[in-house]
């Protein structure tokens, strides 16, 4: 793993980069292939490599940032590494700067996206609903800042708290529950 990730920091590999098959790359570091599939599937995990079968795939430099951001995010909460309330003061600090940078750039197609949704959220009768909408809301908000970190965090922390958020909003009184 260090040599992939030390590959990728010195610019050697940029996404998109196939790497070397797995027998060059376990001959070249002078370790077994099984450690080169264990670092290359811990990798995969992180969203940072992806594989693929066949001699036109292999493996590549693939990064997802928000995917696996949201995955360590999750399982920080869910093994009270990171509390909810941490996530939710975080979250409120990065949707405020999202707004601002909003504010700035005013991209416009996603900022129509953000518009869509609120009046999506306000004709929401169901949690399941409301919840994906303000989700999708927040992120058009945070692309609209053209900040795409700044979005995938928020992409993160939202995946991050979604299920705590989802059951509280199940707990409330919902105007669509009564049909």
């Amino acid at each position: 793993m260090r040599h992939i990730d030390d590959e990728i920091l010195a610019g050697r590999w940029v996404n998109g980069s196939r790497l070397p098959p797995e027998r060059e790359l376990a001959a070249s570091l002078s370790v077994s292939r099984g450690a080169v599939r264990e670092a290359i599937r811990a990798l995969e995990a992180q969203g940072i490599l992806s594989s693929g079968t066949g001699r036109s795939n292999g493996t590549r430099v693939d990064a997802r940032p928000s995917d696996a951001m949201g995955r360590i995010l999750r399982l920080q909460l869910a093994l009270d590494v990171v509390s909810f309330a941490d996530l939710t003061e975080t979250r409120i600090a990065l949707e405020k700067a999202a707004c601002a940078a909003a504010a700035k750039v005013r991209a416009p197609v996603p900022l129509t996206r953000a518009t869509d949704l609120l009046v999506q959220m306000h004709d929401a009768m169901q949690p399941d609903s409301f919840n994906a909408l303000d989700t999708a809301f927040h992120v058009a908000l945070a692309e609209a800042g053209d900040n795409r970190l700044m979005r995938d965090l928020t992409v993160a922390i939202r995946e991050a708290v979604h299920l705590p958020i989802l059951e509280a909003e199940h707990s409330l009184y919902w105007v669509g529950t009564m049909a």
